[in-house]
């Protein structure tokens, strides 16, 4: 890590009240022993399609219904 890197480190641990240490052990266990976020992403994608499809009205009807249930603030 290079001097300006780690000032830039050292500025956000004081920023959030951490050690520098503390912020690359976060950082270190994130990258490598926490399910990433785009695998957490990629698992609720597929398990989206892989639901059954249901039929779906007409957008007309179900924007009516969706605005006298919940008002008009619908685009």
């Amino acid at each position: 890590m290079n001097p300006e890197e780690y000032e830039h480190l050292r500025l956000l641990a004081e920023r959030e009240g951490k050690s520098v240490a503390e912020l690359v052990r976060v950082a270190v266990a994130a990258r490598y022993f926490l399910p990433s976020g785009t695998d957490q992403k990629q698992k609720a994608l597929a398990n989206l399609f892989s639901l059954p499809a249901i039929p779906v009205e007409d957008w007309g009807l179900m924007k009516k219904e969706l605005s006298e249930r919940y008002g008009p603030s619908l685009p």
